[in-house]
């Protein structure tokens, strides 16, 4: 089965997208300083709620910066393919010890007030929060005025109607005003004025998720994919999708390519032709245990001569 043919069985994925922005030196950093609360990964990207002490985080989170030690600590531990989706999200009760950035603007998924760089774990505690109910977060320790950032977006927009930036922001500060409606609207703008960035297109992919409109998420990761057919974690998704079907042979080729592109990547990173990084260290402690378990349910499937 072919990549590009299966559009309707290919997986939903988002991966944290890592972009550009201007610093506002607002308020000084915090150097070799330990902190306390709870680490969410969300789809790879990891936010640290300071002071946090269960599921019920709130307020507003920094966006943490790990280092290969944090991978060793913070684990989801074993992935089976009953619980795939725990490769991509997690919460963790957490000490640790890094350097905290100075206030500014620092553009990821969404838009963070400050970065916290790990320089090593002390504790980490996983939890299980699928039941709680969480809190939206906030930005810094300032609110964030999200009709005043939708503002600034329409402003941006009027200086320059083809900026897929401003129209990202605009869906942002939608959905953070609960217009799921007009902010999918934006994004799909601003898609369709960045074509070349599958970053947008993950974009798309998380708003949907969040509605669980399962087939739009497909065709937005599809999207992704056929600008980047080489992301080792977009083929991981989609070798899972694959089995999940069970599509047994097709599966197995798709984690064997899997195992091939991160093999092909040097350090933890891909890095896209657009600059767009994707952690791939969860996908390379897996890939094995995938590739052994789909041959197994491969074989069992074959017919008995």
């Amino acid at each position: 089965m072919r990549l590009m043919s299966a559009r309707r069985i290919v997986p939903v994925l988002l991966l944290g997208v890592l972009l550009f922005a201007g610093l506002i030196t607002w308020v000084g950093g915090k150097k070799n300083q330990t902190f306390d609360g709870v680490i969410v990964m969300n789809l790879l990207t990891y936010e640290f709620y300071p002071n946090a002490k269960g599921c019920n985080y709130r307020g507003a989170p920094y966006v943490l910066l790990p280092n290969a030690r944090f991978r060793e600590i913070v684990t989801t531990g074993s992935t089976d393919v009953e619980h795939m989706d725990n490769l991509l999200h997690g919460t963790w009760r957490a000490k640790l010890n890094g350097n905290l950035s100075h206030v500014g603007w620092y553009k990821y998924r969404k838009t963070y007030w400050r970065e916290l760089s790990v320089n090593y774990v002390v504790e980490a505690i996983q939890m299980d929060c699928s039941d709680s109910q969480i809190v939206p977060a906030q930005h810094g320790n300032v609110d964030v005025d999200w009709k005043a950032e939708l503002a600034r977006a329409k402003a941006g927009i009027a200086k320059n109607q083809k900026s897929a930036f401003w129209h990202n922001q605009a869906g942002v500060a939608y959905d953070a005003l609960g217009d799921f409606e007009k902010a999918l609207k934006e994004l799909k703008l601003a898609s369709t004025l960045d074509p070349s960035n599958p970053g947008e297109d993950y974009a798309l992919y998380a708003h949907y998720r969040r509605k669980a409109m399962h087939f739009e998420e497909r065709l937005a990761l599809l999207d992704a994919l056929e600008k980047d057919p080489n992301n080792p974690v977009g083929r991981f998704e989609f070798a899972y999708i694959l089995e999940e079907e069970k599509h047994w042979a097709d599966s197995l080729g798709e984690y064997q390519t899997v195992k091939r592109l991160a093999a092909n990547v040097k350090g933890s990173t891909y890095i896209d032709r657009v600059g767009n990084p994707f952690d791939i260290d969860g996908v390379r402690e897996e890939v094995d245990k995938a590739i052994d378990r789909v041959a197994k349910l491969s074989e069992s499937a074959q017919p008995q001569k």
